[in-house]
């Protein structure tokens, strides 16, 4: 009798453990996941508990007006969620740990928390109001989409795996991604980034670090040859772009700022440049500027944004040459002269091109 009481009981506890209902009170979500026969197997309305813990499916609840995911922590096996288009200020997803694929962008999540989803291989978090995300645990990851977010910060030291990465519109100052070896492409413009190096990124193709801060810029990859896209514009304090073949990225890559070149080796700072062959001044100036540097071939004026204003042209290549042999046997620099006296108070760039190289000069103008 006894053993038929215990019975009885054990099949009453999985009666209404399966019976169990999952709380979802948000009635867009709620309604999305009733009428989806793979998960509400018994078409009853309502999703129980078992239903969700033996889905393994992928649940696509986008543009729904969703303002309320809580239910989701019941479907522990999901590999999928696609969440984006929605009203979401937060979302927990701490209990599905088989997530392989999590996209949540166009929402207006603050914070985001996917330490717990170790499985997964894709997160697209684009469009929230993010200032922080820790990825440290998502070790499987291969893609990362966090652009227009308010991220100061983003380390993806850990990520080895990771061959995209979107992380626009934010306000990065550092990307280390030199532990990231497999990476094809790589987006990153419109931040505040003062310097990049993917020389250890030999697999990059893809390479837009335009409207940043750099100041160095190190894409010696030995890859250049195979990108498809490269773009570096608006970056008004990049003079010199480190390449694997100067003369080919000058003839293929055009999307640069006038005041940068290419070369193979950019060691020999801009400073040391302008302290050895390049005297401008006075500086700040009312209009006329002086310009004193041996075998000047060109002169070149471009404001703040990067628009030539004055290109002059000193002296043709045979001219150059014997440039190069006067200096040879003391020959004492050029005194130029440019009057920027009609131009509007600001920033400008003097670029000057010698038989030495290229310097450049930011000059103030009152």
């Amino acid at each position: 009798m006894k053993k038929l009481i215990l019975f009885s009981a054990t099949l009453l506890f999985v009666f209404f453990a399966n019976a169990q209902i999952v709380n979802i009170p948000d009635a867009s979500f709620k309604y999305a996941l009733v009428i989806d026969t793979s998960i509400n197997t018994n078409q009853d309305g309502e999703i129980q508990v078992s239903e969700a813990s033996s889905y393994t499916g992928v649940i696509d609840v986008t543009f729904l007006s969703i303002f309320d995911l809580t239910g989701i922590e019941a479907f522990t096996a999901l590999t999928g969620l696609h969440c984006f288009g929605n009203q979401l200020t937060s979302i927990d997803v701490s209990n599905n740990t088989a997530l392989v694929s999590f996209s949540c962008f166009a929402n207006q999540l603050s914070t985001l928390d996917v330490s717990y989803n170790n499985a997964l291989v894709h997160i697209d978090c684009t469009g929230n109001q993010l200032d922080s995300l820790d990825i440290s645990n998502n070790t499987a990851l291969t893609s990362l989409y966090c652009g227009n977010n308010q991220l100061t910060s983003l380390n993806v030291s850990n990520n080895t795996v990771l061959t995209y990465l979107d992380c626009i519109n934010n306000n990065l100052s550092l990307l280390d991604i030199s532990n990231n070896t497999v990476f094809e492409k790589l987006w990153c413009y419109n931040n505040q980034l003062t310097t990049l190096d993917v020389s250890n990124n030999i697999l990059l193709t893809d390479l837009w670090c335009k409207e940043n801060q750099l100041v160095s810029l190190n894409v010696k990859n030995g890859n250049n040859v195979n990108f498809e896209y490269f773009r570096a514009e608006n970056n008004p304090n990049l003079y010199c772009i480190e390449v694997d073949d100067s003369t080919w990225s000058t003839t293929n890559w055009h999307y640069v700022d006038s005041i940068a070149s290419f070369s193979e080796d950019c060691s020999n700072s801009v400073s040391e440049l302008q302290t050895t062959i390049l005297s401008v001044y006075p500086n700040p100036s009312t209009g006329v500027i002086r310009i004193e540097a041996e075998g000047v071939v060109g002169i070149e004026v471009m404001d703040i944004t990067g628009k030539t204003i004055k290109n002059t042209v000193i002296a043709s290549k045979a001219k150059q040459s014997a440039q190069n042999n006067e200096i040879a046997t003391g020959y004492h620099p050029r005194n130029d002269e440019i009057d920027l006296s009609h131009q509007p108070k600001g920033i400008y760039i003097i670029k000057v091109t010698t038989s030495n190289g290229v310097a450049v000069e930011k000059v103030i103008l009152e």
